[in-house]
C-alpha cells in the first residue's frame, strides 16, 4: 500500500476545480517505487482500431473495437470455423477465479453505453451472458482480486461478485476527460484523463484534480 505522502510525487500540481483539462494530452499514469508516474500517450496509440485476445482450452476469445464502426468478440477455434459471441465493441477481458468476464460498450455523439458480459462453455460452444449494465461505456478498468474499479464516461465503478457495489457518478462538466488508466492506493482511485490525472476517495467521494509539472 502506498504512503499518503508519496500519492502523488512533486511532478504533479494539485487543482480544486475549475480548469479545463480536456485541452492537454491524454496522461497515462503508471506506479514505479511508490510513485505516481504520468507520460502522454502518441497520437498512435488513440486509434480507435482496437483488437486482443485470450486463450482457452480449445482456442481464442478475440474481442474487436472499430469504434463507430461497431465490434464483435468471437470464438477462433483450433479447428473449425470463428463464430461471434457478442456483436459489441470490446473493451477488455478480465479472468476472476475460473470464470471469463467481457466489457463491451460505445461512446459516440448521442450513443453511450456499456455492459459486462460473462462466458460460458456448453455443448460444444462458447456463450456470453450479460450480466451488468454499466450505464456508459468503459474507458478504462482495473482489476485487483475479486474486485473489478471502472471509469466509465459518467461514474467510477466498484463491482464484486456480479454486482455493482459502488457508483460515484461524474460531474456533466466532466466530458472529455477520456480516463485511460487506473491506481488504487489509500481507499483512492488515481485515474489518468486528458489534460493530467483525478484522484477519486472510495471513502469520503472527495475528488482532487493534478496536472503535471512542466520539466
Amino acid at each position: 500500500m502506498l504512503n499518503d505522502e508519496l500519492v502523488p510525487e512533486d511532478s504533479w500540481e494539485s487543482k480544486e476545480g475549475g480548469f479545463t483539462f480536456n485541452q492537454g494530452d491524454d496522461i497515462r499514469i503508471t506506479l514505479a517505487d511508490d510513485v505516481i508516474i504520468g507520460a502522454p500517450i502518441s497520437p498512435e496509440e488513440r486509434l480507435f482500431n482496437y483488437s486482443s485476445q485470450i486463450m482457452v482450452f480449445n482456442g481464442v476469445i478475440a474481442g474487436y473495437d472499430y469504434g463507430e464502426l461497431g465490434g464483435k468478440i468471437s470464438h477462433i477455434p483450433d479447428n473449425g470455423h470463428e463464430y461471434t459471441l457478442i456483436n459489441e465493441n470490446f473493451k477488455g477481458f478480465c479472468a476472476i477465479s475460473d470464470k471469463v468476464f467481457v466489457l463491451t460498450g460505445i461512446s459516440h455523439m448521442f450513443t453511450d453505453n456499456g455492459h459486462l458480459h460473462e462466458l460460458d462453455y456448453d455443448s460444444g460452444k462458447w456463450f456470453a451472458a450479460q450480466i451488468l449494465d454499466l450505464g456508459s461505456c468503459p474507458e478504462s478498468y482495473l482489476l485487483l482480486g475479486k474486485t473489478l474499479y471502472l471509469a466509465t464516461n459518467k461514474a467510477f465503478l466498484v463491482v464484486e461478485d456480479r454486482k455493482i457495489v459502488q457508483k460515484i457518478p461524474m460531474e456533466e462538466s466532466w466530458a472529455g476527460l477520456y480516463p485511460n488508466s487506473l491506481i488504487l492506493a489509500n481507499s483512492k482511485l488515481y485515474v489518468g484523463i486528458r489534460g493530467g490525472m483525478i484522484s477519486v476517495g472510495l471513502d469520503d467521494r472527495k475528488i482532487t484534480w493534478y496536472t503535471p509539472i512542466p520539466k
